[in-house]
């Protein structure tokens, strides 16, 4: 959804808290997350959980989880599944 709709405004972040060994990805490991999913917009590390659990309603969600940000920081969808249908409807 990221290429059809950040002409419109979608911005899009991969956060990642831990790597495949539960512990906080390098840039390294950033990087190849990336190159392996052939990801096109920002993948950051998440260390302490700070960005997702502040926008969840439960704490630390499952992963993986999605949050649908509007405009003004309105939160549409919290540690759940967006359909392309929200992002549509979001989008300023």
């Amino acid at each position: 959804m990221y290429e059809t709709y950040k002409d419109q405004g979608l911005l899009v972040i991969t956060l990642l808290v831990e790597n495949y060994d539960n512990t906080v990805p390098t840039v390294e490991e950033l990087n190849t997350w990336v190159d392996e999913y052939a990801i096109t917009h920002p993948v950051v590390s998440d260390a302490d959980w700070e960005v997702v659990e502040s926008y969840s309603e439960r704490g630390r969600p499952a992963l993986p989880s999605h949050t649908l940000i509007a405009p003004g920081m309105e939160i549409l969808v919290a540690s759940g599944k967006v359909e392309e249908a929200d992002v549509v409807a979001a989008l300023p």
